[in-house]
């Protein structure tokens, strides 16, 4: 447990190096909250610039940039916090999804489906739960959108009630009706 005398000179874990970006800074912040044991129940990190509609290439440009610093900062995140790892679950989700397809532009624009992550050792791991038949244009939505096939709200519900302990979800989601997805242990 860290104690606050400690907390400027803050060192992470042997041989993890966070990112110098805003999200890197963000989780790395939150560690220190966990190993300082202040009874944090619930933090929040944002990764902004996801919002790039041309030249999407996954090696080059700002979506590449943008998935190096959301593994690097999330690797590092996991990596630091080794002793903490049974008492920590991870999401990520974004507000939006992109088009199954590029534009003119070599970008992707606005859609409907996108992902989520769910990351923590009491995580059923290893699966993917969709129900996308194929990226072929008669499977999307209006031929360029994949479908939602899993309600954000599902995974959420799951995670609340498994890590949080928490009884009815129905305070998280009032007028929802669907049944929380099973993505975690006990």
């Amino acid at each position: 447990m860290l104690n606050v005398n400690e907390l400027k000179n803050y060192q992470p874990a042997k041989d993890v190096v966070y990112p110098q970006t805003a999200l890197g800074n963000s989780l790395k912040q939150i560690a220190v909250l966990i190993k300082m044991q202040v009874g944090l129940e619930l933090a929040f990190a944002e990764s902004g610039g996801w919002d790039t509609h041309v030249n999407q290439g996954t090696t080059n440009g700002a979506f590449a940039r943008n998935l190096k610093d959301f593994s690097d900062s999330i690797a590092a995140f996991w990596k630091d916090l080794s002793a903490y790892q049974d008492e920590v679950t991870v999401m990520t989700m974004t507000e939006f999804g992109r088009t199954a397809h590029q534009n003119g532009t070599g970008g992707t624009d606005h859609g409907r489906a996108s992902c989520l992550f769910v990351l923590g050792n009491d995580v059923k791991g290893g699966q993917v739960y969709q129900n996308i038949k194929s990226l072929a244009k008669e499977d999307l939505e209006d031929r360029r959108d994949l479908p939602v096939s899993t309600d954000f709200r599902a995974v959420f519900s799951n995670v609340a009630q498994s890590h949080l302990k928490l009884q009815n979800s129905k305070g998280l989601f009032p007028d929802w009706n669907g049944k929380p997805l099973d993505l975690m242990r006990g």
